[in-house]
């Protein structure tokens, strides 16, 4: 039986439930209160029912996916000549384009129940869950985390607040040299005082093939715990 992953720790935590939010698919504004009580997403789609508010998330059901708000062509761009034909690989160097990101990266098991984060002193590193789908895989979700800094200063800090654009193109490139190259496409919010672990947002490995880098976010100074996270997704363009 394939074991359940859920939301823990730096990047990922232990929760009994959780429903997600969609997060417009555009460059975050940092000005944005993003808080239960008064964030509410620019865009969504389709319309949430009564039942599935800002905070709550317009998918209410256990195991289905976000819906993702996209601003990608229609007709995918030509693939880079130095971006390699789609296949598996082991990542060693995490990369931006357009903002010139370049983060080494881990290869990580599980903390506890979780996709393991890199090490807190490691601001700028991404893990790579080695678990689940492989970065360059046929299908799925290739689960990446980085940290967040309640004092900003990490990678996850810089994302959120407009380091990704839709359309940005990342490479991944591994040990042997190869790049996987993708297009960021949008993001999901996820409340951790509402995720249904039997979702697929983050742990779905029999969807089509894509980044999905786990980010912690609005952090709470009372109780000292991030509230939410962010999944940052990102197409495949060979």
């Amino acid at each position: 039986m394939r074991r359940r992953l859920v939301i823990v720790g730096g990047a990922v935590l232990v929760v009994a439930a959780l429903a997600e939010a969609v997060v417009v698919a555009r460059p975050w504004e940092p000005t944005v209160a993003l808080d239960a009580a008064t964030y509410v997403p620019t865009t969504m789609t389709p319309t949430p029912s009564p039942e599935a508010t800002s905070e709550q998330g317009t998918d209410a059901t256990a195991g289905t996916g976000p819906s993702i708000v996209s601003e990608a062509p229609s007709s995918a761009p030509p693939v880079p000549p130095d971006c390699s034909a789609r296949r598996p690989i082991v990542p060693k160097t995490f990369m931006i384009d357009r903002t010139g990101v370049s983060s080494p990266m881990l290869s990580l098991g599980l903390d506890g129940s979780a996709p393991a984060a890199p090490p807190k002193n490691q601001p700028y590193t991404v893990g790579w869950y080695r678990g689940g789908p492989a970065i360059g895989a046929a299908k799925g979700n290739a689960i990446l985390t980085a940290h967040t800094y309640r004092q900003g200063g990490a990678l996850g800090n810089d994302l959120v607040e407009g380091g990704l654009q839709v359309g940005d193109r990342i490479r991944v490139v591994g040990v042997d040299g190869s790049v996987q190259c993708y297009t960021y496409t949008g993001s999901t919010k996820v409340w951790v005082k509402d995720y249904k672990p039997g979702s697929t947002v983050m742990d779905n490995p029999n969807g089509p093939h894509q980044l999905a880098l786990v980010v912690c976010w609005d952090f709470d100074w009372n109780t000292q715990e991030w509230r939410s996270r962010i999944i940052l997704y990102a197409a495949p363009e060979a």
